[in-house]
């Protein structure tokens, strides 16, 4: 052919016209047996297409080509373009050559601009065929290319055949067939193999988050309980100086020292949660349960919110509960804590132009064990995608460069623990919320 490498000849197209056969009828006979030892073996070949280790399935090809031709040498060579991406040999030595290395472009380009399924056969006198560093072929019988479509995927190279017979157009044919069912069965298994990978990379990476994640949780538990030392020095000087046990003072260092015990008071709450993060993460929560009332817990929960109601007079709050409501076990300092969070949360999403309500309403459930609460409040609302989300420690709706540093103004601060708590609480009391 004009402009190929010497050497190279075409041999001949797939499929072939059929026509009248002129062959005596032993041949006739030979080549009937033939044709069903081929469809014989593709419909092996069919069965192993669920074979997802590409090193096993192309393993298998090459057992099978050199079984069906009667050849001691083969090879299948994976491309990418040029590049030589996998190569296996039987009956060269060594048999497995290095994933990296190009294939001879005069070859692949032939290839690339055969119209369909080619099969291409090398002269003697052709040299050794490198096929990936480290791994020669010596001269190629025929070499059929692996097709995706336009593009050559891979080649199959076979050596001579041991009876020194020339390769028939049937034999063509067969192996035409056969690569186009080996570029199915390879594509499967590099894709289970790419699967594989992306599965390996996020199992690392989760378990690089997890060690993350450990950290994290320890540093919280270190960092809270080394706090709550000089907190608790700090709020009791505080409180003796606030008492007169030192003496007497003035109205100015008075009003300094009220900010001192209302900065640390908030400081401790804080430390408080993540106090109870840091337990919750390593132990089952411990609640002292003990029978009580709905309007006990309510009673100390106005005690709580008294403060935050004082400052945000724009807003009411309601308590709305039947009349006959069951007692209930519960802890009720955890349970106060729940209620004071829900509402300190409704606060912080309504609007300071404009204010509203917030009702607590509680109603007996259909098992008397229980009663069922809601808050409702006239703020701006969660999107729903969110729902799930607020739940989570850390998660805050608030952009934390725009947001208020007082935590009962609009939008107002916090570390995003609150709802965190809530949850962890009412369901390790079994409840749901």
């Amino acid at each position: 052919m004009a402009g190929e490498k010497p050497g190279i000849q075409k041999v001949s197209g797939v499929p072939l016209p059929e026509k009248p056969s002129t062959d005596p009828p032993i041949r006739q006979d030979r080549t009937y047996r033939q044709r069903i030892r081929d469809l014989l073996t593709l419909f092996d070949i069919s069965k192993q297409l669920n074979i997802f280790d590409l090193q096993r399935l192309v393993n298998f090809f090459l057992v099978t080509v050199c079984g069906h031709f009667g050849v001691r040498r083969a090879s299948i060579v994976l491309l990418n373009g040029d590049q030589i991406t996998l190569s296996r040999a039987r009956g060269c030595n060594p048999e497995t050559g290095s994933e990296a290395g190009l294939f001879p472009q005069h070859i692949v380009a032939f290839l690339q601009r055969a119209a369909g399924p080619v099969v291409i056969r090398f002269e003697d006198g052709e040299g050794e065929l490198d096929i990936g560093h480290g791994l020669t072929f010596g001269t190629p019988e025929v070499i059929c290319p692996i097709l995706r479509g336009d593009e050559t995927a891979g080649v199959i190279l076979i050596g001579r055949k041991i009876s020194n017979e020339p390769f028939s157009d049937e034999d063509l044919e067969f192996l035409s067939a056969l690569a186009s069912q080996g570029c199915v069965a390879i594509d499967n298994a590099r894709f289970v193999e790419q699967l594989e990978k992306k599965d390996e990379q996020l199992a690392q990476a989760y378990r690089e988050l997890k060690t993350l994640d450990q950290a994290k949780d320890d540093f919280i538990k270190i960092a809270s309980h080394e706090l709550n030392t000089p907190l608790t020095v700090v709020r009791l000087t505080t409180s003796l100086l606030l008492d007169g046990s030192a003496g007497r003072m003035s109205d100015f260092q008075r009003k300094l020292l009220a900010q001192i015990d209302q900065s640390s008071q908030r400081l401790q709450e804080i430390n408080e949660d993540l106090i109870h993060l840091a337990r919750s993460n390593y132990d089952v929560i411990q609640l002292n349960r003990e029978t009580t009332t709905f309007k006990k817990v309510v009673r100390e929960l106005n005690e709580r919110i008294k403060p935050l109601l004082e400052k945000r007079t724009d807003i009411r709050f309601r308590i709305d509960q039947e009349p006959q409501l069951p007692e209930i076990f519960v802890d009720i300092k955890k349970y106060v804590k729940v209620f004071e969070y829900l509402v300190q949360n409704a606060i912080k999403y309504t609007p300071d132009s404009r204010g509203g309500q917030i009702v607590l309403s509680a109603q007996a459930h259909q098992d008397p064990s229980l009663i069922l609460c809601s808050i409702k409040d006239e703020g701006i609302g969660i999107d729903p995608k969110y729902h799930k989300r607020v739940f989570t420690p850390f998660f805050e709706l608030i952009d934390t460069n725009a947001r208020s540093t007082d935590k009962t103004k609009f939008l107002g601060a916090g570390l995003g623990l609150g709802l965190a708590i809530v949850k962890d609480i009412i369901e390790g009391d079994h409840g749901v919320i």
